[in-house]
Order: C-alpha cells, then structure tokens, then sequence
C-alpha cells in the first residue's frame, strides 16, 4: 500500500469514509467478476488471489493490520465450525430439516431450502479483542 502511495493509517479512524469504503468495494466487484469469468484453473487461483490481496489492502487503508485480519478470520472459522451439530443435538433436529453427516462426530444441518441452521451450542464470533489488539486512539 505505501509503495503505491495509499494511505495506511495506524488505526481504524473513528469514522467510516464512505468514498474510501466504495472505491474498497468496487475494487472487490471487479475482481470477483474476473475470478467468475475465468476460462481455466489458472486464471481463477489468479482472481483468489487478487480477491485477497484487495481485501487485505481494504483492511490495511481502515487501518486494520494483516494480523488482525488473519485473526478475525480464524475466529469467524471457529465460529462456523460451531454451526455443526453433535449427535446428540440432531436427537431435537427442527422441523423441515435434514442432518448430513459431516464425520464422526458432527452433522451439518439445512432446511429444505438449503439454509444451514447453526446448531443449539453454535458460538458467534467474538471479534472486539481482536478489535483491541490496535485499540484506536
């Protein structure tokens, strides 16, 4: 980001800039649409790739630092996993719903619409240490 002269504040500023947040935004746009017209498995690791690397630098000019960002995505994956129900839980599966195992000990649950239902010991994610690792000034 520094060396194509982009912003990099050291911390989220306490206000969201809106021109900032669409240009992020379009930025994004434009690379999920390349990744989706890719023709090959080249071109769509390539689009992965950028999709990545704009989200990161979207991060990086919040002032959000690449260790934040790898840290809330591991506790948003945490968080997920915990959508999986246990045997135990499937025994007072909703109404509508269907359990597929998923390995031993956990099942994925949906609706009959496909909508996956978070099981009863489902956790949500607890991003605001991970906000406080660069606490704002």
């Amino acid at each position: 980001m520094a060396a194509f002269q982009q912003a990099t504040p050291a911390r989220p500023p306490a206000i969201i800039d809106p021109d900032l947040a669409d240009f992020r935004y379009d930025l994004v746009n434009e690379e999920a649409s390349e990744t989706n017209r890719a023709d090959d498995h080249i071109e769509q690791l390539d689009g992965i790739a950028d999709l990545l690397y704009v989200v990161y630098g979207w991060a990086v000019s919040i002032g959000f630092t690449t260790e934040q960002v790898d840290a809330a995505f591991a506790e948003v994956h945490r968080s997920n996993m915990s959508k999986l129900w246990t045997a135990e839980e499937i025994e007072s599966l909703p109404p509508d719903c269907r359990a597929t195992r998923v390995d031993d000990q956990r099942f994925v649950v949906k609706r009959s619409d496909g909508k996956v239902i978070k099981s009863p010991s489902y956790s949500p994610a607890n991003l605001r240490p991970i906000l406080e690792l660069n606490p704002p000034a």
